[in-house]
């Protein structure tokens, strides 16, 4: 009976984090529908964090201002570990702030994963997986590109190359245009 109950429970959580994730996506299939080969989602705000350091406990992380990519990862990831040198590439060239976020995880493993890749980004220390919820994390890697208003307009389920990157940067951390057109005289009013 334990079992089930268990079980129970593991399918509705499932269920809740699928249905958040539908709800992201604004309906569109994950097949790339949106820009840089991801599925479109409506813009929405960043939520806020406040979170260590992971090389200095005593200093607090928070996501700032835009444009952003924020990398969800953990040290036994491999994926998450072959992408964070195209991550470090797109810090050092600075038209985007990179911010890791090491879930659930070690301090001294994370530390020995960012000495072993060498990247220089920061990296926030969230061990209780507090922002596994707030950003509906699914799976590792997951990374949010946030615009200069503090909207997330790009979720990425997988790794990226240095190539997908460039892309993906390039077409979603662009100001957006303003698709409303100036009165024409018909549309005015009398």
């Amino acid at each position: 009976m334990k079992r089930l109950a268990a079980l129970a429970v593991f399918a509705t959580a499932l269920l809740a984090f699928g249905v958040v994730g539908l709800l992201r996506t604004s309906g569109s299939s994950s097949s790339s529908s949106g820009r840089g080969g991801e599925p479109a989602i409506r813009p929405y705000p960043a939520p806020a964090f406040d979170l260590p350091s992971l090389r200095d406990p005593s200093a607090r992380l928070t996501l700032g201002t835009g444009p952003v990519l924020l990398n969800f990862f953990d040290s036994t990831c491999v994926t998450c570990i072959r992408e964070m040198p195209a991550l470090q590439k797109m810090a050092d060239e600075g038209k985007v702030r990179v911010i890791g976020v090491d879930l659930l995880d070690r301090r001294a493993a994370a530390l020995r994963l960012v000495k072993r890749t060498g990247i220089t980004y920061p990296v926030a220390f969230d061990q209780q997986g507090t922002t596994v919820d707030t950003y509906g994390v699914l799976r590792l890697p997951t990374t949010f590109a946030i615009d200069q208003a503090g909207q997330v307009v790009a979720v990425r389920y997988s790794a990226l190359t240095e190539a997908s990157a460039h892309r993906w940067i390039g077409d979603l951390l662009r100001p957006r245009l303003a698709l409303a057109r100036p009165p024409t005289a018909s549309s005015s009013l009398p």
